[in-house]
C-alpha cells in the first residue's frame, strides 16, 4: 500500500476522473437503487397484494356503510379511522410472522430481539395512528411524544454529536479496509492474475482500472458517506480522503507493522480529515497545533465509543408498552 507521497501525474489522473466519479456516486447511484426498490415492490407476490386488495376494499365498504362520523370531519380522517380497525389484522399477522422467526431460531422463551420489539411497537403505532385519522395530537399527548421521540432517533438529520461521532468512526473503519493505493508489485500481481483468468481481455485497461479509477472512487466514496453523517465533510477533497484512509489500518488504534513501524489507525485518519474541515465539532483551536488538534478529536472518538457502548450495554431490557 502506497505512502502519501503518490506522483503528481496519479493525483492528477485521479483529479481528472472526480467529476465523472461524483456524478456516478451522488446521482447515477441514487436512481439505480430508487429502480431497485420499485422492481422489487412491482414483484411483490399476488398472494400479499391480495391481502392489502381485500383490505382496502373492506375499508371502502365499511366507509360507504358508516353512518355515525360527523359531518366536519374530513375524508382523510375518516378512512384513515377504518384503516385503523382493518390494520389490527395486519398488526397480527406481524407478530405471528416474528413469533415464528424467533422460534424458527431457536430464540430463548421469553426473550425477543430489538428489531423485532421495534416492529411490533411500530405496527401498533401505525394502527393507532390511523384510527385517529392521522391528524394532529389532539388526545394521547404521551403517545404522540413517545412516536415522535422514538422516529428522532431514526432521523439522522437529528443525532447529536456523540452519535455523529460513533457514526463516523464506523464509517471511517470501514473506508480504511476498502481504500487502497495498490503499489507497482501489487499492480503487476493483480494484472498477472486478470491474465491467467481472462487470456482474451485487456489488460492495460485493467491495470488502469486499479491504478486511476479504483482508488479514486474509494476517496469519493469517503466522502460521500462521512457528509452523510456531518455537512461539513462536504468541503474534504476526496483524493485527501483517499490517502488518509489508503494510509490507515482498519482498527481503530492502527497497531504496529511487523517491522516495529507505527500504523496510523482509522480513528487518527478520521480525526485528521475532521479537523480539515472542522467537522464533527472538531475545528482547530487558535491555540494548539494541527497535530494537536488531531490527538484532541482522536481521544474525543474513542471516548465517544465508548460512551455509548456503556449506554447500550447499559440498557434495562425491553419495556412493554402500556401507552397504547
Amino acid at each position: 500500500m502506497a505512502s502519501r507521497n503518490t506522483s503528481r501525474d496519479l493525483q492528477n489522473e485521479w483529479r481528472r476522473k472526480l467529476p465523472s466519479l461524483h456524478n456516478l456516486v451522488n446521482r447515477d447511484a441514487p436512481r439505480h437503487f430508487e429502480a431497485v426498490a420499485n422492481h422489487r415492490l412491482e414483484n411483490v407476490s399476488d398472494s400479499w397484494k391480495g391481502i392489502v386488495a381485500s383490505m382496502k376494499e373492506r375499508v371502502h365498504r365499511d366507509l360507504a356503510n358508516a353512518d355515525f362520523h360527523d359531518e366536519d370531519t374530513s375524508k382523510q380522517h375518516r378512512r384513515g379511522w377504518h384503516w385503523g380497525s382493518v390494520l389490527m389484522d395486519f398488526c397480527d399477522m406481524v407478530e405471528y410472522l416474528t413469533r415464528e422467526i424467533l422460534d424458527d431460531i431457536e430464540m430463548p422463551q421469553g426473550e425477543t430481539l430489538a428489531s423485532v420489539a421495534l416492529l411490533n411497537h411500530a405496527t401498533s403505532c401505525f394502527r393507532h395512528e390511523m384510527h385517529s385519522g392521522g391528524d394532529e395530537p389532539t388526545e394521547h399527548l404521551v403517545a404522540w411524544y413517545r412516536r415522535q421521540k422514538a422516529l428522532e432517533a431514526f432521523t439522522a438529520r437529528l443525532d447529536s454529536v456523540l452519535i455523529r461521532r460513533v457514526h463516523a468512526l464506523e464509517k471511517a473503519e470501514a473506508a480504511a479496509t476498502i481504500t487502497q493505493i495498490p503499489s507497482k508489485a501489487e499492480l503487476d500481481e493483480a494484472v498477472k492474475a486478470f491474465q491467467r483468468r481472462w487470456p482474451d481481455k485487456d489488460a492495460d485497461s485493467y491495470r488502469e482500472y486499479l491504478q486511476t479509477d479504483s482508488p479514486a472512487l474509494d476517496g469519493v466514496l469517503a466522502k460521500f458517506f462521512l457528509s452523510q453523517i456531518h455537512e461539513r465533510f462536504e468541503d474534504l477533497d476526496p483524493l485527501v480522503a483517499l490517502e488518509e484512509f489508503a494510509e490507515a489500518k482498519s482498527s481503530s488504534k492502527g497497531g504496529r507493522a511487523s517491522n516495529g513501524e507505527g500504523q496510523t489507525g482509522a480513528t487518527r485518519a478520521l480525526a485528521r480529515v475532521s479537523v480539515t474541515c472542522g467537522a464533527l465539532g472538531f475545528e482547530q483551536r487558535a491555540d494548539e497545533t494541527f497535530d494537536d488538534a488531531v490527538e484532541r478529536a482522536r481521544k474525543s472518538l474513542l471516548m465517544a465509543r465508548s460512551t455509548v457502548l456503556k449506554m447500550v450495554k447499559g440498557f434495562p431490557g425491553i419495556v412493554e408498552n402500556d401507552d397504547q
